[in-house]
């Protein structure tokens, strides 16, 4: 166990972090494996895949994800909003991508194919406009707050609405990040 007086930034980490998050963080991982050994057996084997072909695959995906959600906690709050930033503007162009070179299912042009990986760009670029209208806002002074300094924050969430529209067909985020900006 790391002392509070060991000043390293994993103990620095360790005695910030939110021990009951990470504990809810690690549960649905752990649902998510039990879930995927309970439900994916059967279509595997209707497919015709090897029995455990999908769990394989979440656990695939699973390990990449611990190692940047313990990344990004290790990241300073400048350097959180600096990757918000750097994440929306990929983000940004990749969803706008989808509009002329996404995989139509289901009528929605949602996925790109980077490398054979299937990725959904809007969905980055929701999580990163959320963080970085955040950063945006708690940097402003309660005293000199003013119209304008809503107004970025506004274009970019009704951007980002349209976008979800027209790329994803997806219209309750576009609501909700209508509601979002303009609240």
């Amino acid at each position: 166990m790391a002392s509070r007086v060991e000043r390293t930034p994993f103990s620095d980490w360790l005695w910030t972090v939110d021990r009951l998050m990470l504990l809810a963080l690690v549960a649905l991982m752990l649902a998510g494996i039990i879930f995927s050994l309970a439900a994916s057996p059967p279509v595997a084997a209707r497919l015709g895949l090897d029995a455990f072909f999908f769990v394989n695959r979440h656990i695939m995906y699973l390990i990449p994800a611990i190692v940047v959600m313990l990344a990004v906690a290790f990241l300073s709050p400048r350097g959180i909003r600096r990757l918000a930033l750097i994440v929306f503007i990929v983000s940004l162009a990749l969803t706008a991508a989808t509009l002329f070179y996404g995989a139509e299912v289901k009528g929605a042009r949602r996925w790109l194919v980077l490398a054979g990986v299937n990725i959904q760009p809007s969905e980055f670029l929701k999580l990163a406009t959320i963080v970085w209208i955040a950063a945006w806002l708690s940097q402003l002074r309660p005293e000199q707050k003013s119209i304008r300094d809503f107004m970025m924050p506004a274009g970019v969430g009704a951007l980002v609405a349209l976008l979800s529209v027209l790329a994803g067909g997806d219209l309750g985020t576009g609501l909700i990040f209508m509601m979002f900006t303009a609240g």
